[in-house]
């Protein structure tokens, strides 16, 4: 399903105009934006107004694969509406969701009845008489006696046995040795069926708390521009939360592989889909608070996040506790999250959401239900994050836009960089990434 993107919010200056009927949006009034990314500047998002209507109406012939408004979460903005504009949209999404249901669905045509085929029945041919052969002479054949094994060719075959225990040896040591490559190769990828693997490094470690991951998307969502918001990953991939190094020491490649895929999550997890939608979120949720369902639902729609819903009823739940500190690293958000997209019943959802539930401050919870939902709300798209490992490295990027082969090759060259045999890294991350694996 498409990404798209919608906010909500009313016409400032009166100038805009709507992208379906063409005509202006009063000032004051009431309107609703898609967000697409912006063809003069890279990573940049802008926004295309239509009336309220319109958008609703533009969705009757959308495609099922494009992702469309289907409840107030779906907006940004919405807390700033009114009520009265609330309920207005709110009946548009109801009334759209009623003609996708009532749609009638294309019937394939008829065909026609066709004549049956006879198949040509042959006429009939003489019979034919099959020639009979000749009786051959059979010469008898005579009986030849195995050769005399004589001590020279004894000798010869203990030195085939000698050389095929060689041979048995090289083999051996092939494998060794391409056992020692597929490890090498497990240490630069990190990951295992997609879930990172902390290889030579420590996951308590400060630069792979999971609060640390929080802090660095606050900076980013508080941060304007370009520039400065991949200033600040630089920053970070660079100092580390202590100011001297990432991980207090040289760039580890598994975690900054899973940093890179948590701060863009729409595109390191984009393979994962949990079909859990808000109104989902909330049912299992107030099962884990021991809440009123509707209670959440009705707050959801509301405020329009989900995911601040849910830490607001935990912050005030009397059944779960939230924990005084986070318990979590970026290793462990990781694993869950991949867990998560295996689990189709219900009640395995529950139960392993509780459990991240129990080991999650109020905050925690907020960003991974962020994270379910691929979207960490912090204005910040994949040219802004990946820019970060170089200026080069969003233009190697879009060549494939494989965010975890992107990584893989440019860890791959980082570990050839630290170790000396690039020359230039600026020149071999532009060349080398852009090839084809």
């Amino acid at each position: 399903m498409g990404e798209n993107r919608y906010s909500v919010d009313y016409a400032k200056l009166g100038t805009s105009a709507c992208k379906k009927c063409k005509a202006k949006i009063a000032k004051g009034e009431i309107r609703i934006a898609k967000l697409t990314p912006s063809p003069f500047s890279e990573g940049d998002m802008m926004k295309i107004y239509h009336h309220v209507p319109c958008m609703f109406d533009s969705f009757l012939h959308a495609r099922a694969t494009t992702k469309i408004i289907e409840s107030s979460t779906d907006l940004d903005g919405w807390i700033n509406i009114s009520p009265l504009d609330r309920e207005i949209i709110l009946e548009h999404i109801k009334q759209v969701q009623e003609a996708k249901v009532n749609k009638p669905t294309a019937k394939s045509p008829t065909k026609k009845p066709t004549k049956p085929i006879t198949a040509a029945v042959p006429k009939p041919t003489k019979p034919v008489t099959a020639a009979v052969p000749k009786p051959t002479r059979v010469t008898p054949i005579k009986k030849v006696l195995p050769p005399i094994v004589s001590a020279s060719s004894t000798n010869e075959d203990d030195d085939e046995d000698e050389i095929t225990i060689d041979n048995d040896d090289i083999k051996v040591i092939d494998k060794k040795k391409s056992v020692e490559e597929k490890e090498d190769r497990i240490d630069i990828t990190a990951t295992t069926n997609g879930v990172h693997i902390p290889i030579n490094d420590d996951p308590k470690h400060p630069d792979n708390s999971f609060r640390q991951f929080r802090g660095l998307c606050t900076k980013i969502a508080e941060t304007s521009g370009h520039f400065a918001k991949t200033s600040i990953v630089e920053q970070f991939i660079t100092y580390g939360c202590d100011g001297e190094s990432y991980k207090g020491e040289n760039i580890n490649k598994s975690n900054l592989s899973l940093l890179i895929h948590l701060l863009l999550p729409s595109k390191g997890y984009k393979s994962i889909i949990y079909n859990l939608k808000s109104k989902q979120l909330c049912k299992l949720f107030s099962i884990i608070f021991h809440e009123n369902v509707i209670a959440m639902i009705q707050k959801c729609e509301e405020s329009g996040d989900v995911a601040e819903t849910i830490s607001d009823f935990y912050s005030t739940s009397t059944h779960v506790k939230p924990p005084p500190k986070t318990m979590l690293s970026n290793y462990d958000v990781d694993n869950y999250l991949h867990e998560l997209g295996r689990l189709t019943r219900e009640q395995d959802q529950i139960q392993l959401l509780r459990k991240i539930t129990e080991k999650s401050t109020v905050n925690d919870l907020r960003m991974f239900i962020r994270l379910i939902q691929k979207d960490l709300k912090i204005n910040a798209g994949p040219k802004h994050i990946i820019d970060s490992l170089g200026s080069n490295a969003y233009d190697s990027f879009q060549a494939t836009n494989d965010l975890k082969s992107f990584i893989k090759r440019y860890l791959e060259h980082k570990n050839s960089i630290d170790n000396g045999t690039q020359l230039n890294k600026q020149l071999s991350i532009k060349i080398e990434l852009m090839t084809p694996g």
